[in-house]
């Protein structure tokens, strides 16, 4: 098969994909993933009616879609998503991210953030993501398995509920009950590491 041929091949594949898992369920999911990103990643707190800086989460969510149907767009990275949704969050994430550092990227250019914004969210971002890789990558040497490390975000550090997080990674609650518990004999060794950071700095 020519590399042509396979490309058109991918796209068609992704676009019934898309039309498979954009339902309106999956769209209130994304929502709520959207705006609990925005506010532990960058500290903003999201207006559903105004959206922040004029962005969206809606167009964000739209963009993301649109990116796997279309020529020289996204391509579903099988090997590391065997589900097309956990390739979409993924991708979600990294369009919201830049969307909104673009928007920081502006007022920084024309010196003249609006009043209640700051380019501290920048920062805090860095860091944050920053440490959270260190941590999961603690929790890879530990032989943390991928569904411990999936929930180790929202459900430990931004505790959200047992339901929400298996809501969001369209499993069971006891799958996420299961995998909290083989958290916990974890957590220790996560907090010495943490702390050894905090007294590097």
């Amino acid at each position: 098969m020519s590399k042509g041929l396979q490309i058109a091949v991918n796209i068609k594949e992704q676009i019934d994909e898309v039309k498979r898992v954009l339902t309106p369920q999956f769209h209130n999911k994304m929502m709520k993933y959207g705006i609990f990103r925005l506010m532990s990643v960058f500290k903003i707190k999201y207006d559903i009616e105004r959206g922040f800086r004029g962005v969206m989460i809606e167009d964000v969510i739209s963009e993301t879609f649109e990116s796997f149907t279309r020529e020289g767009g996204r391509i579903w990275n099988k090997t590391k998503f065997e589900k097309f949704e956990k390739q979409i969050f993924s991708a979600f994430d990294s369009c919201l991210q830049n969307t909104i550092r673009k928007e920081f990227d502006k007022a920084k250019d024309i010196e003249s953030l609006p009043e209640n914004d700051s380019l501290e969210e920048v920062n805090y971002s860095s860091k944050y993501n920053e440490m959270l890789k260190i941590l999961i990558e603690t929790l890879n040497s530990l032989g943390a398995t991928e569904l411990e490390k999936e929930i180790f975000e929202p459900y430990y550090i931004h505790r959200m509920k047992r339901e929400d997080v298996a809501e969001y990674l369209g499993i069971g609650v006891n799958e996420i009950t299961k995998a909290g518990k083989r958290l916990d004999s974890k957590l220790p060794l996560l907090r010495d590491k943490l702390n050894k950071i905090k007294n590097d700095e």
